[in-house]
């Protein structure tokens, strides 16, 4: 499985991609942040499923490319009242699944 971890340089994000970076399962994550450097600084801490790219979410056409190499998104970008629909809604088009 691959996984899009949007926000996964943050707080909760982190957390997400620590815990699942051993499964099985899991063949590669990449996680998204608006601060490359930090999601870069991150996956360099992890396994070497891990990887990063820098990603404005509210760059539509650019989420929907990182997604379309995706099998899952999770998505722990805040504030969720804001980015939580549109981000499902590209996870949609892309025919990912969403966490």
């Amino acid at each position: 499985m691959k996984i899009l971890a949007i926000g996964g340089s943050g707080g909760m994000g982190r957390y997400a991609v620590a815990a699942i970076q051993n499964f099985d399962s899991v063949e590669q994550i990449v996680v998204a942040d608006l601060n490359e450097d930090s999601a870069i600084g991150f996956a360099a801490e992890m396994n070497g499923k891990v990887r990063a790219i820098g990603l404005d979410v509210n760059d539509t056409p650019s989420m929907r490319r990182a997604m379309q190499n995706a099998d899952t998104v999770i998505n722990t970008t805040g504030p969720f009242y804001l980015f939580g629909v549109p981000i499902l809604q590209a996870a949609i088009n892309e025919g990912c699944n969403y966490l």
